[in-house]
């Protein structure tokens, strides 16, 4: 058995206290499984979604949908929405991927994915059985009684990549633990002090696009050459006196945001372009 230096953490207690993590979750859903009934879940209560952060736009909808660049990674977000009334000591979680969209190279070890602030980090799991199906799960300590945890907010992050190809619709699931659930997973579920019971939050399902990114706007950049220049103030004020018909980059033509080019966007180019203002839009 090896030992950490400078704290009282051993490795073989970690190893320990992982697979009693297990163990509880396996007892938990045997218990749910062989029970008729269900702590407040599915209709409201405790709940959990899943949220992108580095994605071009999200909109709502069911499921909602959010864009990502084309092979370019994004951060996956599994957030409590709402936490079991009298707290929760542990939790798991059990996402599906569709194949289109691959865990970062190489993954961070399971307590970096876990970004709980109430777990014990030496007692973080994660685990893929299934191609697939990532699962994660943390609990609050080792010994009786467990740390009580009212946490909102982020409890996993996983960074995935979208397809080298243009694929829209790439469906990601957050299971819920539920009789008959799909076999050798867990599904999602809180665990309340001094329970056995699982609680099953509202879960919710989200789209992802892989798409084109955009091409990256410059106010004030009229001509669409990178630059903010006083050619992009003639182009301007060319096309206001109706000498010049569609501009090469309208949207950045329009400065102040008002929907329409007027001599007042000119103006605070030329102030920009002067040194007057320091950022544009």
């Amino acid at each position: 058995m090896h030992y950490r230096r400078g704290g009282s953490t051993l490795i073989g207690w970690a190893r320990i206290a992982v697979g009693a993590l297990v163990l509880a979750a396996v007892a938990s859903f045997l218990f749910l499984s062989q029970s008729d009934s269900r702590t407040e879940a599915i209709g409201g209560g405790p709940e959990m979604r899943l949220a992108v952060n580095d994605a071009i736009s999200c909109t709502p909808g069911d499921p909602p949908q959010c864009d990502v660049a084309i092979g370019a990674p994004f951060t996956l977000t599994i957030e409590v929405v709402e936490a079991p009334a009298n707290g929760y000591v542990q939790f798991m979680t059990v996402i599906i991927l569709d194949e289109d969209l691959t865990y970062g190279t190489p993954k961070p070890p399971a307590a970096e994915e876990i970004v709980w602030p109430d777990r014990e980090r030496e007692a973080s799991l994660r685990a893929q059985r299934i191609e697939g199906f990532v699962e994660h799960g943390a609990i609050t300590g080792f010994g009786s009684p467990l740390p009580v945890s009212h946490h909102v907010g982020s409890i996993v992050e996983v960074v995935l990549n979208c397809s080298e190809a243009q694929t829209p619709s790439n469906l990601i699931d957050l299971l819920p633990a539920e009789v008959n659930a799909i076999p050798e997973t867990f599904g999602s579920f809180f665990l309340e002090p001094g329970e056995v019971t699982p609680i099953i939050p509202k879960v919710s399902d989200l789209e992802i696009n892989c798409v084109e990114a955009p091409t990256p706007t410059l106010t004030g950049d009229v001509s669409c050459n990178g630059v903010v220049t006083a050619v992009d103030v003639a182009l301007a004020l060319q096309h206001i006196a109706g000498l010049l018909g569609a501009l090469p980059c309208p949207v950045n033509a329009d400065v102040n945001g008002d929907g329409q080019v007027t001599v007042a966007d000119t103006l605070l180019i030329l102030q920009y372009i002067a040194g007057l203002l320091s950022v544009l839009g």
